[in-house]
């Protein structure tokens, strides 16, 4: 592989044997009409020269924090092939079969989910200005409250239950396939009950990326089908794996069963109501998050190829755990686009009661809203505590029973994903 590494402002320079460099590091993120930008995180910016066609140039190619451990730094060496590292990121070719060993090290390293990324090698695309109007305003619909009431809080539990009664989701597993299968059947089951013909179930095919599959819920916008407002979250689960055979067990009831248990109930609470946006809704649920952003790139990118208008896209991703003495939405910062994410605090500011609203960040953490922040959609995330997360993640020990578990605050977290459907697909 031909690079070079910079870093800029601290006088080194670093050069591979070749003469044309295709890909680098640099320290300070830059300006350039000569590079693409594949990665942003903090100080660190990878760059592409764009002479090379999506290939498999780029199919074991991702982007880690560097471990803080010698031990782990070791371990992953040993897994995989170092191509360029950084004071704080490492790129590394990574076989398949050692990917999800390589997610747990450093998730026991101390770096939370989504540390570990893919590159497939499209350039992020920058934010385009939005169009829809996100003030709120004193004729906002009564209905709102209606919608709400209908929420269920034991709906969300019986669900999270169910899914976490799984051993794994883990995308590579032939349990992880049947899971995106059983949820596109469940959801199907609904639409088939509510009779309507506006709604369409799919599972989408990764190919070579992953053997399970997303699922993508659609209903039709009334008046403006093409526009279309995503709510998302990822259906894999996945066990730390520090050594070869060990623990596969993971139920992820908080991660993220939770969040996919929300959204299934917010769909089950439009159809009660018989809701009819104007604008296209889809709900996604994601396959092999945990692994690199996998399943929402994919789609991501070919929503981007495609040219599709999405208005906004909500990702709900670990919302059951309380670290605090009180129910708390966080709202990350980075990653997440600014006027979308003021707009969805008011929102919750003004409906959801004995919830704190909280704002902060994640380093090298994220989840599937990035990959359409990096395509250049609106994106907006909110969850538990970024700093004081559900330290059972990633274990046998993500269940229903584990200390800190708070329905009620998974209860408001899906509030907030029902408002911002009722707010944004323009009823």
């Amino acid at each position: 592989m031909k690079y070079i590494a910079v870093i800029f402002g601290m006088g080194l320079f670093i050069q591979a044997s070749t003469p044309n460099p295709e890909l680098f590091f640099t320290r300070n993120i830059i300006q350039t009409n000569h590079f693409y930008s594949l990665y942003e995180s903090g100080n660190t910016q990878i760059l592409d020269n764009g002479v090379r066609k999506l290939t498999d140039f780029y199919k074991d190619l991702y982007v880690i924090p560097k471990p803080k451990k010698a031990d782990s730094y070791r371990l992953i060496k040993q897994m995989g092939r170092i191509v360029d590292e950084h004071q704080e990121h490492v790129l590394v070719r990574l076989p398949e079969f050692f990917v999800k060993n390589v997610s747990s090290i450093l998730h026991s390293d101390g770096f939370g989910c989504g540390s570990l990324v893919h590159l497939n090698g499209e350039p992020i695309t920058p934010q385009k200005p939005n169009t829809w109007n996100t003030l709120l305003s004193n004729n906002e619909p009564d209905r709102f409250q209606e919608y709400l009431d209908e929420l269920s809080i034991e709906n969300i539990k019986n669900k999270v239950i169910q899914i976490s009664k799984r051993s794994t989701r883990l995308h590579s597993t032939i349990q992880g396939e049947l899971f995106s299968t059983s949820l596109a059947k469940q959801y199907q089951t609904l639409v088939d009950e509510s009779g309507r013909t506006d709604i369409t179930v799919s599972k989408i095919n990764h190919g070579s990326i992953t053997r399970q599959k997303s699922v993508v819920v659609r209903i039709e916008g009334s008046e403006n089908p093409e526009k279309i407002v995503i709510l998302g979250s990822h259906l894999d689960s996945i066990a730390r794996r520090l050594k070869l055979f060990s623990d596969s067990i993971s139920p992820g009831a908080d991660d993220n069963a939770s969040g996919t248990a929300s959204n299934f109930e917010i769909f089950r609470t439009l159809l009660a109501l018989d809701f009819q946006p104007k604008y296209t809704i889809e709900i996604h649920a994601y396959a092999a998050e945990e692994v690199g952003l996998k399943g929402s790139g994919d789609i991501a990118r070919q929503y981007k190829k495609q040219k599709k208008d999405v208005l906004a896209m909500l990702q709900l991703d670990m919302t059951l755990f309380r670290s605090e003495s009180k129910d708390t939405i966080w709202f990350i910062r980075n990653k997440t686009t600014k006027r979308l994410t003021d707009t969805m605090i008011t929102l919750a500011k003004a409906y959801l009661d004995n919830v704190q609203i909280k704002e902060g960040s994640l380093k090298f953490a994220s989840s599937d809203h990035a990959s359409w922040f990096n395509a250049g959609y609106p994106a907006v995330f909110p969850s538990e505590n970024p700093k004081d997360y559900n330290p059972n993640i990633h274990t046998r020990k993500d269940t229903v029973n584990t200390k800190g578990i708070s329905w009620t605050q998974a209860h408001r977290f899906a509030e907030l994903g029902l408002l911002y459907i009722l707010k944004f697909s323009g009823e």
